[in-house]
């Protein structure tokens, strides 16, 4: 429940930043592609998170608390891949350029969030 709620928040965050400020958004991801100081840290820090959740939260069932497990092993995976092979992440740079990606991931996001925001609350 805690993990809904935090996860819930920033993606409500991002998602309403994304689909306000899409420009802001499109040039701030493009230059953290470049970053590769960004790029480690990103991926120690995903990794880290993505460890914690799939040790402390790996339910695989029929109900909304599995979002919070594939989000974990998505962030393992991610944070994996940034150290082992930081150029992957260069691959995305297309789509992040691309305002109608912007605005779908926005959406999506704000979805995701409210979602797990419902549940981590209310529940």
């Amino acid at each position: 429940v805690l993990v809904a709620k935090l996860y819930g928040a920033v993606a409500l965050g991002l998602g309403l930043g994304l689909l306000v400020n899409a420009g802001y958004y499109k040039k701030a991801f493009v230059a953290m592609l470049k970053d590769k100081t960004y790029l480690f840290s990103s991926g120690i820090f995903t990794l880290v998170i993505g460890v914690l959740l799939v040790a402390y939260h790996n339910v695989w069932e029929a109900s909304w608390v599995v979002i919070i497990t594939i989000v974990g092993w998505a962030a393992l995976l991610k944070g994996a891949l940034l150290l082992v092979w930081p150029g992957f992440a260069g691959l995305f740079e297309s789509w992040f350029k691309n305002m109608s990606f912007l605005y779908f991931v926005g959406a999506l996001s704000l979805i995701l969030g409210g979602v797990l925001s419902y549940y981590g609350w209310m529940m």
